[in-house]
Protein backbone atom coordinates (compact mmCIF):
# COMPACT_ATOMS: atom_id res chain seq x y z
CA UNK A 1 0.00 0.00 0.00
CA UNK A 2 1.15 3.55 -0.65
CA UNK A 3 1.80 6.12 2.04
CA UNK A 4 -1.57 7.88 1.63
CA UNK A 5 -3.52 4.70 2.30
CA UNK A 6 -2.12 4.59 5.84
CA UNK A 7 -2.91 8.18 6.74
CA UNK A 8 -6.23 7.46 8.47
CA UNK A 9 -5.10 4.63 10.72
CA UNK A 10 -2.08 6.69 11.79
CA UNK A 11 -3.98 9.96 12.13
CA UNK A 12 -3.56 10.75 15.85
CA UNK A 13 -5.83 13.79 15.54
CA UNK A 14 -8.88 11.52 15.18
CA UNK A 15 -10.91 11.37 18.38
CA UNK A 16 -14.15 9.77 19.52
CA UNK A 17 -14.75 12.67 21.92
CA UNK A 18 -13.77 15.69 19.83
CA UNK A 19 -15.15 15.60 16.27
CA UNK A 20 -12.56 17.92 14.80
CA UNK A 21 -9.69 16.25 16.60
CA UNK A 22 -9.26 19.15 18.99
CA UNK A 23 -10.94 20.47 22.07
CA UNK A 24 -13.39 23.29 21.56
CA UNK A 25 -14.83 26.11 23.63
CA UNK A 26 -15.96 25.16 27.09
CA UNK A 27 -16.71 26.71 30.46
CA UNK A 28 -15.33 25.39 33.77
CA UNK A 29 -17.77 23.86 36.23
CA UNK A 30 -17.66 25.75 39.50
CA UNK A 31 -16.07 23.68 42.33
CA UNK A 32 -18.87 24.63 44.69
CA UNK A 33 -21.43 23.39 42.19
CA UNK A 34 -19.56 20.10 41.82
CA UNK A 35 -19.73 19.57 45.57
CA UNK A 36 -23.36 20.69 45.97
CA UNK A 37 -24.49 18.44 43.12
CA UNK A 38 -22.41 15.51 44.44
CA UNK A 39 -20.81 14.99 41.04
CA UNK A 40 -18.22 12.63 42.53
CA UNK A 41 -20.88 9.97 43.03
CA UNK A 42 -21.86 10.04 39.35
CA UNK A 43 -18.24 10.09 38.22
CA UNK A 44 -17.24 7.17 40.45
CA UNK A 45 -20.13 5.16 39.00
CA UNK A 46 -19.10 5.92 35.42
CA UNK A 47 -15.42 5.20 36.14
CA UNK A 48 -13.91 1.72 35.94
CA UNK A 49 -11.19 2.44 38.51
CA UNK A 50 -9.57 5.23 40.54
CA UNK A 51 -7.24 6.27 37.72
CA UNK A 52 -10.13 6.58 35.30
CA UNK A 53 -12.14 8.54 37.88
CA UNK A 54 -9.36 11.13 37.90
CA UNK A 55 -9.35 11.56 34.12
CA UNK A 56 -13.16 11.54 34.07
CA UNK A 57 -13.23 14.28 36.70
CA UNK A 58 -11.03 16.39 34.45
CA UNK A 59 -13.49 15.82 31.62
CA UNK A 60 -16.50 16.72 33.79
CA UNK A 61 -14.76 19.85 35.05
CA UNK A 62 -15.99 21.65 31.95
CA UNK A 63 -19.30 22.37 30.29
CA UNK A 64 -19.07 21.92 26.53
CA UNK A 65 -20.51 24.95 24.76
CA UNK A 66 -20.48 23.46 21.25
CA UNK A 67 -23.63 21.60 20.21
CA UNK A 68 -21.81 19.82 17.35
CA UNK A 69 -19.41 18.17 19.79
CA UNK A 70 -22.25 17.19 22.13
CA UNK A 71 -24.28 15.65 19.31
CA UNK A 72 -21.15 13.89 17.99
CA UNK A 73 -20.87 12.08 21.34
CA UNK A 74 -24.61 11.47 21.60
CA UNK A 75 -24.56 9.84 18.15
CA UNK A 76 -21.79 7.44 19.21
CA UNK A 77 -23.50 6.57 22.49
CA UNK A 78 -26.80 6.01 20.70
CA UNK A 79 -25.09 3.59 18.28
CA UNK A 80 -23.50 1.65 21.13
CA UNK A 81 -26.78 1.38 23.04
CA UNK A 82 -28.42 0.05 19.89
CA UNK A 83 -25.57 -2.44 19.36
CA UNK A 84 -24.58 -4.14 22.65
CA UNK A 85 -22.35 -6.55 20.70
CA UNK A 86 -20.09 -3.71 19.61
CA UNK A 87 -20.09 -2.23 23.11
CA UNK A 88 -19.08 -5.58 24.60
CA UNK A 89 -16.31 -5.97 22.00
CA UNK A 90 -14.93 -2.57 22.95
CA UNK A 91 -15.14 -3.51 26.62
CA UNK A 92 -13.25 -6.76 25.94
CA UNK A 93 -10.26 -4.99 24.36
CA UNK A 94 -9.78 -2.46 27.17
CA UNK A 95 -7.37 -4.73 29.14
CA UNK A 96 -5.62 -5.61 25.86
CA UNK A 97 -5.03 -1.91 25.18
CA UNK A 98 -3.47 -1.56 28.63
CA UNK A 99 -0.95 -4.25 27.66
CA UNK A 100 -0.49 -2.56 24.30
CA UNK A 101 0.34 0.69 26.07
CA UNK A 102 2.79 -1.09 28.40
CA UNK A 103 4.86 -2.61 25.60
CA UNK A 104 4.70 0.59 23.58
CA UNK A 105 6.11 2.59 26.48
CA UNK A 106 8.83 0.03 27.24
CA UNK A 107 10.27 0.67 23.79
CA UNK A 108 10.89 4.29 24.76
CA UNK A 109 13.40 3.27 27.43
CA UNK A 110 16.95 4.43 26.78
CA UNK A 111 18.80 1.35 28.04
CA UNK A 112 17.51 -1.85 26.48
CA UNK A 113 18.94 -4.91 24.78
CA UNK A 114 18.12 -5.62 21.17
CA UNK A 115 16.21 -8.79 22.06
CA UNK A 116 14.12 -6.81 24.60
CA UNK A 117 13.31 -4.22 22.00
CA UNK A 118 12.31 -6.89 19.51
CA UNK A 119 10.25 -8.81 22.06
CA UNK A 120 8.39 -5.70 23.23
CA UNK A 121 7.64 -4.70 19.65
CA UNK A 122 6.39 -8.22 18.89
CA UNK A 123 4.15 -8.15 21.97
CA UNK A 124 2.86 -4.74 20.95
CA UNK A 125 2.00 -6.03 17.48
CA UNK A 126 0.38 -9.12 19.01
CA UNK A 127 -1.99 -6.97 21.11
CA UNK A 128 -2.56 -4.62 18.16
CA UNK A 129 -3.68 -7.58 16.03
CA UNK A 130 -6.01 -8.77 18.77
CA UNK A 131 -7.67 -5.35 19.12
CA UNK A 132 -8.14 -4.85 15.40
CA UNK A 133 -9.46 -8.39 14.91
CA UNK A 134 -12.01 -8.08 17.72
CA UNK A 135 -13.26 -4.72 16.48
CA UNK A 136 -13.44 -6.01 12.92
CA UNK A 137 -15.46 -9.06 14.02
CA UNK A 138 -17.84 -6.86 16.01
CA UNK A 139 -18.41 -4.45 13.11
CA UNK A 140 -18.90 -7.41 10.76
CA UNK A 141 -21.56 -8.94 13.02
CA UNK A 142 -23.58 -5.72 13.10
CA UNK A 143 -26.87 -6.01 11.27
CA UNK A 144 -27.15 -2.29 10.61
CA UNK A 145 -24.48 0.24 9.71
CA UNK A 146 -23.44 2.69 12.46
CA UNK A 147 -24.95 6.12 11.97
CA UNK A 148 -22.51 8.17 14.01
CA UNK A 149 -19.60 9.83 12.25
CA UNK A 150 -17.22 8.68 14.96
CA UNK A 151 -18.00 4.95 14.71
CA UNK A 152 -18.21 5.09 10.92
CA UNK A 153 -14.72 6.53 10.83
CA UNK A 154 -13.51 3.96 13.37
CA UNK A 155 -14.99 1.17 11.26
CA UNK A 156 -13.31 2.54 8.13
CA UNK A 157 -9.98 2.67 9.94
CA UNK A 158 -10.37 -0.91 11.16
CA UNK A 159 -11.27 -2.06 7.63
CA UNK A 160 -8.27 -0.23 6.28
CA UNK A 161 -5.98 -1.90 8.78
CA UNK A 162 -7.38 -5.38 8.08
CA UNK A 163 -7.17 -4.94 4.32
CA UNK A 164 -3.59 -3.68 4.47
CA UNK A 165 -1.34 -6.25 2.78
CA UNK A 166 1.15 -6.08 5.63
CA UNK A 167 -1.59 -6.86 8.17
CA UNK A 168 -2.20 -10.23 6.56
CA UNK A 169 1.54 -10.95 6.49
CA UNK A 170 1.87 -9.93 10.13
CA UNK A 171 -1.02 -12.18 11.12
CA UNK A 172 0.69 -15.06 9.34
CA UNK A 173 4.26 -14.50 10.52
CA UNK A 174 3.80 -13.20 14.05
CA UNK A 175 3.24 -16.57 15.84
CA UNK A 176 6.49 -18.06 14.54
CA UNK A 177 8.40 -14.85 15.24
CA UNK A 178 7.18 -14.85 18.83
CA UNK A 179 8.07 -18.52 19.17
CA UNK A 180 11.66 -17.88 18.16
CA UNK A 181 12.32 -15.30 20.84
CA UNK A 182 9.91 -15.98 23.68
CA UNK A 183 10.38 -19.73 24.17
CA UNK A 184 13.18 -19.28 26.68
CA UNK A 185 11.88 -20.28 30.13
CA UNK A 186 15.04 -21.35 31.96
CA UNK A 187 18.79 -21.92 31.63
CA UNK A 188 20.96 -24.79 32.79
CA UNK A 189 24.30 -23.82 34.32
CA UNK A 190 27.24 -26.09 35.16
CA UNK A 191 29.24 -25.01 38.19
CA UNK A 192 32.80 -26.22 39.12
CA UNK A 193 33.74 -26.33 42.77
CA UNK A 194 37.18 -25.99 44.45
CA UNK A 195 38.56 -28.20 47.22
CA UNK A 196 36.54 -26.23 49.72
CA UNK A 197 33.38 -26.95 47.69
CA UNK A 198 33.02 -23.27 46.77
CA UNK A 199 31.82 -22.32 43.26
CA UNK A 200 34.76 -21.03 41.22
CA UNK A 201 33.78 -21.60 37.59
CA UNK A 202 30.51 -21.72 35.71
CA UNK A 203 29.34 -22.29 32.13
CA UNK A 204 26.06 -22.00 30.31
CA UNK A 205 24.99 -25.51 29.34
CA UNK A 206 21.59 -25.03 27.73
CA UNK A 207 18.62 -22.72 27.15
CA UNK A 208 15.32 -24.45 27.93
CA UNK A 209 11.71 -23.98 26.89
CA UNK A 210 10.37 -25.17 30.26
CA UNK A 211 10.63 -23.58 33.69
CA UNK A 212 12.08 -25.25 36.74
CA UNK A 213 9.59 -25.79 39.56
CA UNK A 214 9.84 -25.99 43.34
CA UNK A 215 10.89 -29.30 44.92
CA UNK A 216 7.84 -30.85 46.57
CA UNK A 217 7.30 -33.76 48.94
CA UNK A 218 5.16 -35.42 46.26
CA UNK A 219 7.94 -35.26 43.67
CA UNK A 220 10.49 -36.55 46.20
CA UNK A 221 8.45 -39.63 47.16
CA UNK A 222 6.28 -40.52 44.17
CA UNK A 223 8.25 -39.54 41.12
CA UNK A 224 11.25 -37.76 39.80
CA UNK A 225 10.75 -34.87 37.42
CA UNK A 226 13.75 -33.61 35.46
CA UNK A 227 12.41 -30.04 35.84
CA UNK A 228 12.24 -30.30 39.63
CA UNK A 229 15.37 -29.28 41.49
CA UNK A 230 17.13 -31.25 44.19
CA UNK A 231 16.34 -28.45 46.62
CA UNK A 232 13.66 -25.72 46.82
CA UNK A 233 13.66 -23.05 44.12
CA UNK A 234 15.33 -19.93 45.51
CA UNK A 235 14.45 -16.42 44.41
CA UNK A 236 17.10 -13.72 44.36
CA UNK A 237 16.64 -10.93 46.92
CA UNK A 238 16.55 -7.29 45.91
CA UNK A 239 15.63 -5.93 42.49
CA UNK A 240 15.46 -8.07 39.38
CA UNK A 241 18.64 -6.57 37.90
CA UNK A 242 21.01 -7.42 40.77
CA UNK A 243 23.26 -10.47 40.34
CA UNK A 244 26.24 -12.23 41.86
CA UNK A 245 29.67 -11.55 40.28
CA UNK A 246 29.79 -15.06 38.85
CA UNK A 247 26.47 -14.49 37.08
CA UNK A 248 27.66 -11.46 35.12
CA UNK A 249 29.65 -13.31 32.43
CA UNK A 250 26.89 -15.94 32.26
CA UNK A 251 24.29 -13.26 31.60
CA UNK A 252 26.54 -11.82 28.91
CA UNK A 253 26.59 -15.24 27.23
CA UNK A 254 22.81 -15.41 27.39
CA UNK A 255 22.51 -11.92 25.88
CA UNK A 256 24.78 -12.91 23.01
CA UNK A 257 22.67 -15.95 22.19
CA UNK A 258 19.42 -13.97 22.43
CA UNK A 259 20.78 -11.21 20.23
CA UNK A 260 21.72 -13.71 17.55
CA UNK A 261 18.07 -14.75 17.50
CA UNK A 262 16.78 -11.18 17.73
CA UNK A 263 18.79 -9.59 14.91
CA UNK A 264 17.07 -11.36 12.02
CA UNK A 265 13.71 -10.75 13.70
CA UNK A 266 14.54 -7.07 14.04
CA UNK A 267 15.24 -6.93 10.32
CA UNK A 268 11.99 -8.77 9.58
CA UNK A 269 10.03 -6.26 11.69
CA UNK A 270 11.11 -3.45 9.37
CA UNK A 271 8.34 -4.62 7.06
CA UNK A 272 5.76 -3.62 9.68
CA UNK A 273 7.35 -0.38 10.83
CA UNK A 274 4.39 1.70 9.58
CA UNK A 275 1.94 -0.14 11.87
CA UNK A 276 1.28 2.29 14.72
CA UNK A 277 -0.64 1.38 17.87
CA UNK A 278 -0.66 4.90 19.34
CA UNK A 279 -4.17 5.67 18.09
CA UNK A 280 -5.61 2.58 19.80
CA UNK A 281 -3.78 3.58 22.98
CA UNK A 282 -5.28 7.05 22.72
CA UNK A 283 -8.74 5.48 22.37
CA UNK A 284 -8.45 3.80 25.78
CA UNK A 285 -9.72 6.76 27.82
CA UNK A 286 -12.32 7.55 25.18
CA UNK A 287 -13.61 3.98 25.09
CA UNK A 288 -13.87 4.07 28.89
CA UNK A 289 -16.07 7.18 28.68
CA UNK A 290 -18.61 5.44 26.46
CA UNK A 291 -18.47 2.04 28.18
CA UNK A 292 -19.07 3.68 31.57
CA UNK A 293 -22.13 5.45 30.16
CA UNK A 294 -23.29 2.28 28.38
CA UNK A 295 -23.10 0.21 31.57
CA UNK A 296 -24.89 2.84 33.67
CA UNK A 297 -27.71 3.40 31.20
CA UNK A 298 -28.17 -0.27 30.32
CA UNK A 299 -28.14 -1.29 33.98
CA UNK A 300 -30.77 1.24 35.04
CA UNK A 301 -32.92 0.58 31.99
CA UNK A 302 -33.05 -3.09 32.97
CA UNK A 303 -34.58 -1.95 36.24
CA UNK A 304 -37.25 0.05 34.48
CA UNK A 305 -35.63 3.49 34.62
CA UNK A 306 -35.97 5.77 31.60
CA UNK A 307 -33.02 7.35 29.82
CA UNK A 308 -33.32 9.58 26.78
CA UNK A 309 -31.17 11.38 24.28
CA UNK A 310 -31.55 15.14 24.92
CA UNK A 311 -32.44 17.43 22.05
CA UNK A 312 -29.69 20.05 22.38
CA UNK A 313 -30.85 23.64 21.87
CA UNK A 314 -28.68 26.71 21.51
CA UNK A 315 -28.04 28.87 24.57
CA UNK A 316 -30.14 31.83 23.45
CA UNK A 317 -33.35 29.76 23.62
CA UNK A 318 -32.87 29.28 27.41
CA UNK A 319 -34.97 26.15 27.56
CA UNK A 320 -35.00 23.11 29.84
CA UNK A 321 -37.83 20.62 29.36
CA UNK A 322 -37.46 17.09 30.76
CA UNK A 323 -40.35 14.70 31.16
CA UNK A 324 -40.05 12.27 34.04
CA UNK A 325 -36.75 13.65 35.35
CA UNK A 326 -35.25 11.80 38.30
CA UNK A 327 -32.08 12.22 40.32
CA UNK A 328 -29.41 9.98 38.81
CA UNK A 329 -27.44 9.84 42.08
CA UNK A 330 -30.52 8.70 43.99
CA UNK A 331 -31.17 6.01 41.36
CA UNK A 332 -27.55 4.82 41.67
CA UNK A 333 -27.85 4.57 45.46
CA UNK A 334 -31.18 2.76 45.35
CA UNK A 335 -30.00 0.37 42.61
CA UNK A 336 -27.19 -0.80 44.91
CA UNK A 337 -29.69 -1.98 47.55
CA UNK A 338 -30.18 -5.73 47.25
CA UNK A 339 -33.03 -6.11 49.73
CA UNK A 340 -35.65 -8.38 48.06
CA UNK A 341 -38.35 -6.82 50.25
CA UNK A 342 -37.95 -3.49 48.45
CA UNK A 343 -40.22 -2.47 45.62
CA UNK A 344 -38.73 -2.49 42.07
CA UNK A 345 -36.45 0.48 41.44
CA UNK A 346 -38.86 2.20 39.05
CA UNK A 347 -41.49 2.15 41.80
CA UNK A 348 -39.14 3.58 44.42
CA UNK A 349 -37.87 6.48 42.30
CA UNK A 350 -40.35 9.25 41.46
CA UNK A 351 -39.94 11.11 38.18
CA UNK A 352 -41.11 14.71 37.76
CA UNK A 353 -41.46 17.04 34.81
CA UNK A 354 -39.06 19.97 34.72
CA UNK A 355 -40.05 22.89 32.54
CA UNK A 356 -38.02 26.07 32.31
CA UNK A 357 -39.32 28.03 29.35
CA UNK A 358 -41.35 31.10 28.44
CA UNK A 359 -44.05 30.04 30.91
CA UNK A 360 -41.57 30.10 33.77
CA UNK A 361 -37.75 30.11 33.88
CA UNK A 362 -37.35 30.99 37.56
CA UNK A 363 -38.95 28.35 39.74
CA UNK A 364 -39.73 28.87 43.43
CA UNK A 365 -39.96 25.44 44.98
CA UNK A 366 -41.71 25.04 48.31
CA UNK A 367 -43.09 22.09 50.23
CA UNK A 368 -42.62 20.03 53.39
CA UNK A 369 -39.26 19.09 54.83
CA UNK A 370 -37.89 15.89 53.26
CA UNK A 371 -40.38 16.32 50.43
CA UNK A 372 -37.82 16.00 47.62
CA UNK A 373 -37.03 19.66 46.92
CA UNK A 374 -33.25 19.40 47.16
CA UNK A 375 -33.26 16.05 45.36
CA UNK A 376 -35.25 17.54 42.46
CA UNK A 377 -33.00 20.58 42.22
CA UNK A 378 -29.88 18.41 42.24
CA UNK A 379 -31.46 16.25 39.52
CA UNK A 380 -31.83 19.36 37.32
CA UNK A 381 -28.17 20.31 37.74
CA UNK A 382 -26.86 16.80 37.10
CA UNK A 383 -29.04 16.39 34.01
CA UNK A 384 -27.67 19.66 32.61
CA UNK A 385 -24.08 18.51 33.14
CA UNK A 386 -24.77 15.09 31.62
CA UNK A 387 -26.38 16.66 28.57
CA UNK A 388 -23.42 18.98 28.04
CA UNK A 389 -21.04 16.03 28.31
CA UNK A 390 -22.83 14.29 25.46
CA UNK A 391 -24.60 11.74 27.68
CA UNK A 392 -28.19 10.57 27.78
CA UNK A 393 -30.17 12.08 30.65
CA UNK A 394 -32.55 10.49 33.18
CA UNK A 395 -36.09 10.91 31.87
CA UNK A 396 -38.50 9.99 29.11
CA UNK A 397 -37.68 12.88 26.75
CA UNK A 398 -35.70 16.09 27.03
CA UNK A 399 -34.97 19.33 25.24
CA UNK A 400 -32.13 21.30 26.81
CA UNK A 401 -30.40 24.57 25.95
CA UNK A 402 -26.72 24.99 26.67
CA UNK A 403 -25.69 26.93 29.77
CA UNK A 404 -22.41 28.74 30.29
CA UNK A 405 -22.39 28.32 34.07
CA UNK A 406 -24.06 26.22 36.76
CA UNK A 407 -24.00 28.29 39.92
CA UNK A 408 -25.20 26.90 43.24
CA UNK A 409 -25.82 28.40 46.66
CA UNK A 410 -26.36 25.83 49.39
CA UNK A 411 -26.26 26.27 53.18
CA UNK A 412 -22.74 26.31 54.57
CA UNK A 413 -21.20 26.24 58.03
CA UNK A 414 -20.21 29.55 59.55
CA UNK A 415 -16.53 30.32 58.95
CA UNK A 416 -15.27 31.85 62.17
CA UNK A 417 -11.98 32.95 60.63
CA UNK A 418 -13.87 35.38 58.35
CA UNK A 419 -15.41 37.17 61.32
CA UNK A 420 -18.57 37.91 59.31
CA UNK A 421 -21.07 35.53 60.89
CA UNK A 422 -23.21 33.07 58.97
CA UNK A 423 -25.24 35.70 57.12
CA UNK A 424 -22.12 37.60 56.12
CA UNK A 425 -20.62 34.41 54.70
CA UNK A 426 -23.87 33.64 52.87
CA UNK A 427 -24.10 37.17 51.47
CA UNK A 428 -20.50 37.01 50.25
CA UNK A 429 -21.17 33.83 48.29
CA UNK A 430 -24.36 35.29 46.80
CA UNK A 431 -22.43 38.34 45.62
CA UNK A 432 -19.87 36.18 43.84
CA UNK A 433 -22.65 34.11 42.30
CA UNK A 434 -24.38 37.12 40.78
CA UNK A 435 -21.10 38.53 39.52
CA UNK A 436 -20.52 35.28 37.57
CA UNK A 437 -24.10 34.83 36.31
CA UNK A 438 -25.19 35.66 32.76
CA UNK A 439 -28.34 35.35 30.70
CA UNK A 440 -27.27 31.80 29.75
CA UNK A 441 -26.56 30.53 33.28
CA UNK A 442 -28.40 28.04 35.49
CA UNK A 443 -28.66 29.13 39.14
CA UNK A 444 -29.70 26.75 41.92
CA UNK A 445 -30.48 28.29 45.31
CA UNK A 446 -31.11 25.93 48.22
CA UNK A 447 -32.57 27.59 51.34
CA UNK A 448 -30.65 30.78 50.62
CA UNK A 449 -31.09 33.62 53.17
CA UNK A 450 -32.08 31.11 55.85
CA UNK A 451 -29.45 32.63 58.16
CA UNK A 452 -31.50 35.77 58.81
CA UNK A 453 -35.00 36.46 60.12
CA UNK A 454 -38.08 35.45 58.16
CA UNK A 455 -39.06 39.08 57.46
CA UNK A 456 -35.61 40.12 56.32
CA UNK A 457 -35.21 36.95 54.25
CA UNK A 458 -38.50 37.59 52.44
CA UNK A 459 -37.55 41.20 51.66
CA UNK A 460 -34.09 40.23 50.38
CA UNK A 461 -35.37 37.21 48.45
CA UNK A 462 -37.78 39.37 46.44
CA UNK A 463 -34.85 41.57 45.44
CA UNK A 464 -32.87 38.51 44.39
CA UNK A 465 -35.77 37.35 42.23
CA UNK A 466 -35.95 40.77 40.57
CA UNK A 467 -32.24 40.60 39.67
CA UNK A 468 -32.57 37.02 38.41
CA UNK A 469 -35.54 38.04 36.28
CA UNK A 470 -33.69 41.04 34.88
CA UNK A 471 -30.65 38.93 33.97
CA UNK A 472 -32.99 36.53 32.15
CA UNK A 473 -31.43 33.26 33.26
CA UNK A 474 -32.87 29.95 34.42
CA UNK A 475 -33.04 29.40 38.17
CA UNK A 476 -34.56 27.25 40.88
CA UNK A 477 -35.03 28.47 44.45
CA UNK A 478 -35.91 25.83 47.06
CA UNK A 479 -37.19 27.65 50.12
CA UNK A 480 -39.51 27.63 53.13
CA UNK A 481 -40.50 31.23 52.35
CA UNK A 482 -44.04 30.43 51.26
CA UNK A 483 -44.92 34.12 51.02
CA UNK A 484 -42.18 34.46 48.43
CA UNK A 485 -43.92 31.89 46.22
CA UNK A 486 -47.26 33.65 46.78
CA UNK A 487 -45.71 36.93 45.60
CA UNK A 488 -44.48 35.48 42.27
CA UNK A 489 -47.12 37.27 40.19
CA UNK A 490 -46.42 40.61 41.89
CA UNK A 491 -42.67 40.27 41.28
CA UNK A 492 -43.33 39.39 37.62
CA UNK A 493 -45.48 42.51 37.25
CA UNK A 494 -43.21 44.91 39.11
CA UNK A 495 -39.76 43.83 37.92
CA UNK A 496 -38.56 44.11 34.29
CA UNK A 497 -37.23 41.02 32.56
CA UNK A 498 -38.23 38.08 30.38
CA UNK A 499 -37.65 35.20 32.79
CA UNK A 500 -41.03 34.60 34.35
CA UNK A 501 -41.22 33.45 37.97
CA UNK A 502 -43.35 30.38 38.68
CA UNK A 503 -44.33 28.60 41.90
CA UNK A 504 -43.75 24.85 42.22
CA UNK A 505 -44.76 22.73 45.18
CA UNK A 506 -43.70 19.36 46.53
CA UNK A 507 -47.09 17.68 46.90
CA UNK A 508 -48.37 15.74 49.91
CA UNK A 509 -51.32 13.50 50.71
CA UNK A 510 -53.32 13.97 53.89
CA UNK A 511 -54.46 10.65 55.30
CA UNK A 512 -56.87 10.41 58.25
CA UNK A 513 -55.84 7.56 60.59
CA UNK A 514 -58.58 7.43 63.22
CA UNK A 515 -58.36 10.83 64.93
CA UNK A 516 -54.85 11.54 63.70
CA UNK A 517 -53.95 13.35 60.47
CA UNK A 518 -51.00 11.67 58.77
CA UNK A 519 -49.05 13.55 56.11
CA UNK A 520 -47.65 11.39 53.33
CA UNK A 521 -44.97 12.83 51.07
CA UNK A 522 -45.50 11.93 47.41
CA UNK A 523 -42.19 13.46 46.16
CA UNK A 524 -44.22 14.78 43.23
CA UNK A 525 -43.23 18.27 42.06
CA UNK A 526 -45.87 20.27 40.21
CA UNK A 527 -46.86 23.89 39.50
CA UNK A 528 -49.11 25.43 42.11
CA UNK A 529 -49.32 27.72 45.13
CA UNK A 530 -47.40 26.82 48.31
CA UNK A 531 -49.02 24.55 50.87
CA UNK A 532 -48.77 27.23 53.54
CA UNK A 533 -46.75 25.21 56.02
CA UNK A 534 -43.76 22.87 56.10
CA UNK A 535 -45.54 20.26 58.20
CA UNK A 536 -42.84 20.80 60.81
CA UNK A 537 -45.02 19.30 63.56
CA UNK A 538 -45.38 16.04 61.66
CA UNK A 539 -41.64 15.97 61.00
CA UNK A 540 -40.88 16.72 64.66
CA UNK A 541 -43.15 13.87 65.75
CA UNK A 542 -41.31 11.48 63.43
CA UNK A 543 -38.07 12.36 65.28
CA UNK A 544 -39.71 12.40 68.73
CA UNK A 545 -39.12 16.10 69.39
CA UNK A 546 -42.65 17.55 69.28
CA UNK A 547 -43.76 19.60 72.28
CA UNK A 548 -46.01 16.83 73.60
CA UNK A 549 -43.32 14.18 73.18
CA UNK A 550 -40.64 16.27 74.90
CA UNK A 551 -42.92 17.11 77.86
CA UNK A 552 -43.86 13.45 78.20
CA UNK A 553 -40.18 12.46 78.23
CA UNK A 554 -39.44 15.11 80.89
CA UNK A 555 -42.26 13.88 83.08
CA UNK A 556 -41.13 10.27 82.71
CA UNK A 557 -37.56 11.26 83.68
CA UNK A 558 -38.80 13.13 86.78
CA UNK A 559 -40.99 10.22 87.85
CA UNK A 560 -38.10 7.77 87.47
CA UNK A 561 -35.86 10.10 89.49
CA UNK A 562 -38.46 10.39 92.31
CA UNK A 563 -38.87 6.65 92.44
Amino acid sequence: MNQDSNTAINDLSFSLLWPKGRKIKYSPVDRTAQKDLDMDRLISTLACDTRHATSLSQLFDRLILDSDTINYRLDILEDLLASPTLAEAIKSILPVIIQLRYYNMRQLEDEKKIFQEVLWRLRELEHYLECINRLNEAFSRQISQPRSKGLLQLKAMVNQAVNDESFGKLKEKLPSMLEKISHLKSITIGVNLNNGLLPVEAALISLNDESFVDKSLFNSIIKKDEWTGLAPLHRAPGDEYSSEPLMTPLLADIYKIMEKTAKPLSAALEEFIHINSKLLIKFHEEFLFYIGAFDLISGLRKQGMAFCRPDIQEADIRLTEIKGLYNINLAILEAEKMDPALLPLNQRIVGNDLNMNDHGRILILTGPNRGGKTTFMQAAGLAQIMAQQGLFVPGECASISLVDRILTHYPALEKLELGTGRFGEEAGRLKLLFQAASRHSLVLLNESLSSTSMGEALFLAKDLLCVLRQIGLRAMFATHLHDLALSADNVNASCPGDSKILSLVSAIEEIRDKDKLVIKRTFTIKPGPPLGQSYALELAESYGISKAQLLRDINNTRNNFST
